[in-house]
Formats: C-alpha cells, sequence, structure tokens
C-alpha cells in the first residue's frame, strides 16, 4: 500500500493504489472471476456526447415534466426499457430541468451492444417519503454489461428530510437509509461528471460488481449528516476512482469484504472520515 497525505485545513488529497483482498482467509478463490480490463488505454469521456448512431431515448417523450413537482418515476422507466431493449446504441438522455421521483430500477441485461449511455443534464430529486424505499437504494442499476453514466447533472438525495431518521450510532439493528445510486451485479461501467450531493444514505454503493470506473465525480453532503458515506466498495473487483471530489459526513470511500483490486488517485477528502 502507497499512500501520501497532504493536509490543508479539513481537506485530505490522496493519492492511493489499494490491492485489497478482505476475504483472503475466507475464501482460497476470488467472489468475482477475473475478468479483462476493458478501459485499459481508453478514453473514458468519449461517450460525453451522442455517436451519430446512436438513438436518443429523451425522458421528455416518455411523459417526464421537469417543474420539479409531479412524479417522474414512471416516465423514467419507460425511458430506460425501451433504451435497453432497443437492439442498437441507445442514450438516456434526461435534459436540463428539475425532475422528482421515487426509487427507480434501471435493470439489465440490455439488447444492444452496449455500452447503454445515461445522460444526466438535469436535477434528480429523491422523494422525500421515506416509506417509499422498500430497497435501500434510490437509483439502482443492476445486471448489466456496459454502462455509462455521465453528464453534468446532479443526483440530489434531499437527504436532510431523512437524516432525523438515522439512530445507528445508538443502534446496531438499524435500518440503512436508501443509498443515492447503487451498482448491483454490473460489469464495465464508468461514471463520471456528475454531482451527487444530500444522499440519504450512501452516496454511490457497488457490489458485486467489477471493471468499474468512477472519475471526475462531486459528492456533497454536510459534516454532520449521519452516514453519509460517498461510495462503498463491496464484493467487487477492480474498481477505480479517480480525479473526485468527495466531502461527506463519514467515510469518503469504504472498502468492505470480498473487494479486489482497488485504485484510488487525485481524490480530494474531507471534511469526512477518510478511506479505509
Amino acid at each position: 500500500m502507497a499512500v501520501s497525505i497532504r493536509r490543508s485545513c479539513h481537506t485530505i488529497i490522496i493519492s492511493l493504489i489499494f490491492c485489497l483482498s478482505l476475504v483472503y482467509c475466507e475464501a482460497k478463490k476470488p467472489l468475482l472471476p477475473p475478468g479483462r480490463d476493458t478501459f485499459r488505454g481508453t478514453n473514458l469521456g468519449i461517450h460525453d456526447k451522442a455517436a451519430p448512431t446512436e438513438k436518443i431515448f429523451n425522458v421528455l417523450n416518455f411523459g417526464a415534466k421537469p417543474d420539479g413537482r409531479r412524479d417522474n418515476t414512471e416516465a423514467f422507466m419507460k425511458t430506460w426499457v425501451a433504451a435497453c431493449h432497443f437492439r442498437g446504441r441507445a442514450r438516456v438522455l434526461i435534459p436540463p430541468g428539475a425532475y422528482s421521483l421515487g426509487p427507480v430500477v434501471f435493470a439489465g441485461p440490455c439488447s444492444g451492444p452496449g455500452p447503454i449511455i445515461v445522460q444526466v443534464s438535469g436535477t434528480l430529486k429523491a422523494d422525500k417519503d421515506i416509506s417509499l424505499y422498500e430497497e435501500p437504494s434510490w437509483f439502482l442499476f443492476e445486471s448489466i454489461n456496459g454502462l455509462v453514466v455521465t453528464g453534468s447533472g446532479t443526483f440530489d438525495g434531499q437527504g436532510e428530510s431523512a437524516w432525523k431518521y438515522n439512530d445507528c450510532q445508538n443502534n446496531n439493528d438499524c435500518v440503512q437509509l436508501p443509498s443515492s445510486i447503487k451498482l448491483n451485479k454490473v460489469s464495465n461501467a464508468v461514471l463520471r461528471g456528475f454531482t451527487s450531493a444530500d444522499s440519504k444514505g450512501v452516496h454511490i454503493f457497488i457490489t458485486n460488481s467489477q471493471n468499474i470506473r468512477l472519475r471526475k465525480l462531486h459528492v456533497l453532503a454536510p459534516a454532520d449528516s449521519p452516514n453519509t458515506d460517498g461510495i462503498h466498495i463491496s464484493t467487487s473487483n477492480n474498481v477505480k476512482v479517480s480525479k473526485t471530489i468527495i466531502k461527506t459526513g463519514d467515510d469518503c470511500i469504504g472498502m468492505i469484504k470480498g473487494s479486489t483490486n482497488i485504485a484510488i488517485n487525485k481524490v480530494l477528502c474531507g471534511p469526512g472520515h477518510g478511506i479505509r
């Protein structure tokens, strides 16, 4: 492990490379089979702009209303299903505006050659009604091989309305509040450019996944917000976080058991509880 830390006020600039396997004593083989690094030597920003061969699936064409009031959950789901079932190259477009919505599941496998692209240019606002979240996630990406989530938009978890329900400091059996973004069983994915603000729980949770790149993200929550970890990585292989700013109320990056080949480089951490 190599760590280089420079402290300035409440910020920590960390250049760190991890090869981590916390389950070595529990299992003699990795929980995920090693896969080819599909991003080695590639330009991660190549999908920032739509290619002529892509078909655009605009959420506005599926009934979304960017007024910050009306619920857009169904419109977003319909857009994803149409894009995922398309046999060519597909891009889900979320134009500028404010979109209120509850829990969303973007599930694969998809029919196209991939990667399927989600371009976020607007501000997505999580519903404040905590009873709507049957699972501990707001945006769930699941069972997808080839995914890009990019753009200058924001995932606003509106966590301030839910933090009062967090009693994990005093209750070992507490219920985890929803993560803003969760990747489960996802391979070959890029998260790039967007902001995650005020998540109810963990901002970005990566589990059972491999070949994931997170770059140029802004992950933000007040220093006193409870359990708003920036990035959690669990049972995943070959995850790289770089050029990212994380300012939260808990761990900037947490690596849980079963994670291997984790690389962290040029991450600004603070306020927060560091990287572990």
